[in-house]
């Protein structure tokens, strides 16, 4: 699979509504009117996301969802360091194959750029920490990872 253009990437994503590229991301936000329709989202996409073997990235508030795919070779890319995905289509024929040949994987052009991409991957992958919040609105403390307040949807102060 090559990766598109920049021009190409554009013009595929005028089909997309609601979808940008955001740091190499496709990223879109999903609006809802409740918890529970949030939720209720988050279970469909995972088992969709599971079935597909491509995992998003979610940010998950009260009432919304914030969906972000990328590859970790674009991460890499990003901060300059060549990268290649292996293996990428071959999830289906686990089975056939030893699991082991049908692993995603995600090799460093360069060995002596190894480490840097395991730091800069380490770093993007890495749950948000910091100590909780505490809800403007309804007082409600927060975990850090949390961007709205799970008891009434307000936003995190920025």
């Amino acid at each position: 699979m090559t990766k598109l253009s920049e021009k190409q990437a554009k013009d595929m994503l005028r089909r997309l509504k609601g979808w940008s590229i955001e740091d190499g991301k496709l990223a879109k936000l999903y609006p809802f009117a409740n918890y529970y329709q949030t939720m209720a989202f988050v279970n469909a996409l995972a088992w969709i996301s599971h079935r597909e073997d491509h995992h998003p990235d979610l940010t998950v508030g009260y009432n919304k969802c914030r969906v972000e795919y990328s590859t970790h070779a674009n991460l890499l890319e990003a901060e300059g360091i060549r990268a290649v995905v292996r293996n990428e289509l071959l999830s289906s024929a686990m089975g056939e194959l030893p699991p082991a040949e049908c692993q995603t994987e995600l090799w460093v052009v360069r060995d002596s750029e190894g480490a840097r991409a395991e730091a800069v991957l380490r770093s993007a992958l890495s749950a948000k920490s910091g100590p909780p919040w505490a809800c403007a609105s309804c007082g409600e403390l927060c975990e850090p990872q949390f961007t709205q307040c799970w008891r009434c949807g307000r936003d995190r102060p920025a």
